[in-house]
């Protein structure tokens, strides 16, 4: 029994009988078992819930509480309901052995009993316990593994503060597919192309990875969802995967704090590297689909929609410095913001002919103002687009 039994094993003996409390006690600590007593139910319910032993030994015929109740009290209890329970009795009948099965017994041993008997429940029992709690903590373990997988899935797209707020709410939430009233903004470098052309692809690489680390500390400081980064391109929600009845707002402040933020960036790299860079923001609201979109071997949480593609257009025809917004972005702040309007001043730009619109589109556009010019004028775009003119209002300029 010492050979096979498991090291540091302990048991607990619950029977009111002395001697036969002397007996097991002796047996069990001969084979390498720490034993306590208790001389009475509520004693041993005390011992079990304190000590967690990995065995109970239990006696059914005891005053005031009988062993089947002291059982069911046990295995009612989530502290003490994985403790396997031995009751060692001289009743034999089987309405008795039913009323224990029914209170939760794992086993029986009616007394007399074999020594050798006692030994093989026993063991068996313990190992069969450390067998759950391994398996147990391998579960556990594969839990805490997904959990930090999820956790480094979510912190793709959502700060760090929101990550565990919506693992805790909605472990799930990727792998939804759903249509949602979404504000979306896009954000794009001006004149990146000319400063590719002119240094190290070191230096590229390391320009950009500063301009979205900064964008995305933005983004997730208003809680935005951060969707796509791409060439020189930043794709971030709002009231996606989950309800943000301020949307708007969020959008809007999250446009603007970026470019005042891009505003000292820029005057450090023209220090370092001599060539004018600028911002563009878009913004526009609508219904999207949002979930998981890709190949079996690429997934990305995505989102697609006429809001998307608007929110793009409004980001190529805006210059340097300016965020242009649709009607509807507008009237929600007119709505429900109209101290934010008194602060971020938009001015209308009147009706903008946008690709794959039918008719024109009346837009609002405010600009940060920066701290000091670059050298030369940085042209709207580097692909050429016909881009309304600040000073015109509905008149049009050609981006260079």
């Amino acid at each position: 029994m010492t050979e096979s039994s498991p090291p540091q094993a302990t048991i607990l003996v619950v029977d009111d009988n002395l001697a036969n409390r002397l007996l097991l006690t002796s047996q069990l600590e001969s084979a390498g078992y720490q034993v306590w007593q208790a001389s009475h139910g509520p004693a041993g319910i005390e011992i079990a819930t304190q000590q967690h032993p990995d065995l109970i030994l239990l006696d059914v015929m005891m005053p005031g509480m009988s062993g089947f109740e002291v059982c069911a009290h046990l295995k009612r209890d989530r502290r003490t309901a994985a403790i396997p329970i031995i009751i060692v009795t001289t009743l034999r009948d089987v309405e008795n052995r039913i009323q224990g099965i029914e209170a939760g017994a794992d086993e029986f041993l009616s007394r007399p009993y074999h020594r050798e008997e006692l030994a093989v429940r026993v063991r068996s029992l313990i190992q069969l316990k450390r067998a759950r709690e391994r398996l147990e903590e391998e579960r556990l373990a594969q839990e805490r593994q997904e959990k930090q997988r999820l956790k480094e899935t979510f912190g793709r797209y959502l700060g760090p503060t929101l990550v565990e707020e919506v693992l805790s709410r909605e472990p799930g939430l990727l792998a939804r597919r759903e249509r949602r009233q979404a504000v979306v903004m896009f954000a794009d470098l001006r004149g990146f192309t000319r400063l590719v052309m002119a240094v190290e692809p070191d230096t590229v690489i390391g320009l950009l990875n500063e301009y979205f680390t900064c964008m995305t500390e933005i983004a997730y400081q208003f809680q935005g969802t951060v969707f796509d980064l791409a060439g020189d391109e930043i794709l971030v929600g709002f009231n996606v995967p989950f309800d943000q009845p301020d949307a708007p707002q969020r959008a809007v402040l999250t446009a603007v704090t970026m470019q005042r933020r891009f505003n000292e960036l820029r005057q450090r790299w023209f220090g370092r590297l001599g060539t004018a860079v600028g911002l563009g923001v878009g913004v526009d609201q609508g219904e999207v689909v949002v979930g998981n979109v890709g190949a079996e071997t690429r997934m990305n949480f995505a989102m697609v929609g006429e809001a998307v593609n608007t929110a793009h257009r409004l980001m190529e025809i805006a210059e340097d410095a300016q965020v242009i917004i649709s009607e509807s972005v507008y009237n929600a702040l007119s709505e429900t913001a109209a101290r934010l309007l008194r602060v971020i001043p938009f001015e209308a730009m009147g009706e903008v002919a946008l690709k794959g619109k039918t008719r024109p589109q009346p837009l609002y556009r405010t600009a940060v103002t920066r701290t000091s010019s670059p050298p030369a004028p940085l042209p709207s775009r580097e692909r050429g687009e016909i881009v309304p003119s600040p000073s015109e209002g509905e008149g049009e300029g050609e981006g260079g």
